[in-house]
Order: structure tokens, then sequence, then C-alpha cells
């Protein structure tokens, strides 16, 4: 029989899920696919394609950019080893993900989530694996999926913000719905003092309420973690309301009210509305799109300039 991925479930945790930061134990670490020579081997077989190798560079504004690089020809040790090095950080892609005929950890565990949790019906789940330098750092931004962050290397220090008001307003939040930018929002150090703030340790997992932003700093080691996107019918509907919001305000010149001062009827009014306007096609991407700056084959190109 195969261990339980999440050991200790209560029904203090179960009322917290989802409207609240909330910090539990994972037993990821008991299985032997996050050990580095399992690690390795996956960085030598990921595809390309969904391999994402970045540095963040955060401004002390509160601004960033994104360098981005590639693999090369390493060995997954030595992409291990460049890692190790400084702030790049590594993003394999849907590397452990729901697939029905071979379940994966992905499968075990958002199926125990939903036996802790009657009721919950999770979808489109995407498991990433992460692996940060010791410098690595993640700004100020909000995610569309719902997050949950089971760490299992190092030490990182994350910050949760409310997700309504001036923490994520909501024009802020239409443009990473339609895709003219990235997930980074402005960002005021002043908000820290409302912010939730803990050190995650091996073995720990994170979850927190829908668009909820955030950051991230890792504590000077090497840090690797399971990143797991999900949906429920919350987070369509969040979707939908700030697609369709921005849709109205920039094609027909609208000024809708906000996702809180919005019904449920009209959220769900709103959401029906955003498949509408994903079917005529009549938004377009304009997010940025990053030319590749480094090759991680060639030293010294991740270390802090």
């Amino acid at each position: 029989m195969k261990h339980a991925l999440i050991p200790n479930w209560s029904q203090t945790q179960r009322e917290a899920f989802l409207t609240t930061p909330l910090v539990f134990d994972h037993g990821l670490l008991e299985t032997q696919e996050f050990n580095e020579d399992a690690i390795a081997a996956l960085l030598e077989t990921h595809p390309d394609d969904l391999t994402d190798v970045n540095i963040n560079e955060i401004y002390p504004d509160g601004t960033s950019k994104v360098r981005t690089g590639t693999r090369g020809g390493l060995s997954g040790h030595e992409l291990l080893d460049q890692v190790k090095a400084g702030r790049v950080w590594i993003n394999l892609r849907q590397a452990f993900t729901r697939n029905g005929a071979n379940p994966s950890v992905a499968d075990q565990f958002f199926t125990e989530l939903e036996a802790h949790n009657p009721g919950l019906k999770v979808q489109n789940v995407y498991a990433n694996l992460l692996i940060s330098g010791p410098k690595a750092r993640v700004p100020y931004h909000a995610d569309t999926p719902g997050v949950i962050l089971m760490h299992l290397m190092g030490s990182k220090k994350i910050w949760l913000y409310p997700n309504s008001g001036k923490y994520l307003e909501d024009e802020a939040m239409e443009r990473v719905a339609l895709r003219e930018t990235t997930e980074d929002l402005p960002y005021n150090p002043q908000w820290d003092e409302d912010a939730f703030a803990t050190i995650l340790k091996p073995g720990q997992a994170i979850s927190w309420p829908y668009n909820a932003p955030h950051r991230v700093d890792n504590q000077g080691t090497f840090n690797a973690s399971l990143s797991c996107e999900y949906m429920t019918w919350e987070g369509r509907l969040r979707h939908g309301v700030y697609y369709t919001n921005g849709t109205l305000r920039r094609r027909f010149g609208l000024n809708p009210p906000k996702y809180q001062d919005t019904s449920q009827a009209g959220r769900w009014v709103r959401w029906a509305l955003s498949l509408v306007f994903k079917r005529l096609r009549i938004n377009k991407s304009s997010q940025a799109t990053y030319k590749t700056e480094f090759d991680l084959s060639k030293t010294g190109q991740n270390q802090p300039t």
C-alpha cells in the first residue's frame, strides 16, 4: 500500500483550505522520485518546450525583468551544479500530471485532497518541478490557477497577500487574464506589514486563496519544490469574470463592477460570456516573449552581475 501524501488533515485545515494561507505536511519525501539523482535524470529527459530556464532580476522599486536561457548540452547533474551556483531557476512544466493510465504523485495527492475535503473537485492539474539557486527570487505576482507548493529541498521564504483591494487591483488581474502581461503585479514594500510570511522547510506544503499575490526569496540554499496548479469552479469563475470584464472595458468602453462587487449570478454570467469571447477570438494576446540571453553550458552566465 502506498503511504499517504497528506498524512494529517484536520477540520481546521479543511475550513482554512482556499480561504486563508495554509501550511501543512506532505509525504513526497518518502517516495524515491525527488532525490538529486531522480531530478538530474528528469532534467535530461524533459522536453525542451516544457523547460523554462530563467533568472529574475528584481530592482529596489519592486519592478523585475526576466532573463531567459537554455540548458545547453549539460548533463542533469551539471545543470544542478549550475543552479546551485547562482540565481537560476528551472521549471519543468507538467513534470508530474494526472494521466490516468500511469498514475503519478499528482494523481495520488489530489485524490487524497479531494477525499479530505468533501465536495472538492479539482480539474486541469499540472504539477511542475521547480529547482532554484540559493539567490533566486520570485517577484510579486498572482497566478490564475490555484497553487499548492510542496517543498522538497532547501529553505525559502514566501509572503502571501490579500487577493483584493490595493493588493490585487481588478484591472491588473484583467491584464493577466487577457495575457496582455505576465503574472507580475505592482508591488509596494509597505504591504509586507499585512502579509502572511513563512519559511518553508522540506516536507512542508503551502496553499492559498485563488489569485492571492505572493513573492518568494530563497534563503541561501539550493531549493526544489513541486508546484501544483489546479482549477475548481471557483477558480474558473474568477478567471471568467476577469476575462469578461477586461474585454468589456477594452472592446466596448464599459466600466464593469469589481469582482468583489459582482453577485454570484453575475459571476456565472460573466464566466459564460468569457467562453463566447474566447470562441469569437476578439482578444489577441500581447504578452511579451523573451529572447534567449544565456546558455548554461557556458560558465558564469548565471552569476549575479
